[in-house]
C-alpha cells in the first residue's frame, strides 16, 4: 500500500470521525440555514407584493400630477387676468379718493 493511499485513508477517517462527532451541531446548523432560506423567501415574496402595489399606484399618481399641473396653470392664468383687472381699477380708485379729499 502506498503512503499516499494511507494518508488519504487517514484523512477520510478523520473527516468521518469529525462529522459523526459533530453531527448534532451540523444538523442544527443545517436546520437553521434551511429556516433562514425559507424566511428569506417569504420576505422576498412579501417585498415583491409591496413593490407591485406601489407600482400599481404609479400611473394614477402620474395622471393626478398632470391634472394638478394643468389646473395650476389655468389657475395662474386666471389670477393673472384678475390681477390685471384689479390694477386697471386701482389707479382710478386712488385718483377718485384723492379728488374726494380735496
Amino acid at each position: 500500500m502506498k503512503l499516499s493511499h494511507l494518508i488519504a485513508g487517514i484523512g477520510a477517517a478523520s473527516i468521518a470521525f469529525q462529522v459523526v462527532s459533530n453531527r448534532k451541531k451540523i444538523q442544527a446548523e443545517a436546520k437553521e440555514t434551511l429556516d433562514l432560506v425559507t424566511e428569506l423567501t417569504q420576505e422576498k415574496e412579501a417585498i415583491q407584493q409591496h413593490l407591485n402595489t406601489i407600482l400599481s399606484y404609479r400611473q394614477p399618481l402620474q395622471d393626478m400630477s398632470q391634472d394638478l399641473t394643468y389646473k395650476l396653470r389655468t389657475y395662474q392664468q386666471s389670477i393673472a387676468g384678475n390681477l390685471e383687472e384689479i390694477k386697471k381699477h386701482l389707479p382710478a380708485t386712488s385718483e377718485n379718493q384723492e379728488n374726494l379729499v380735496q
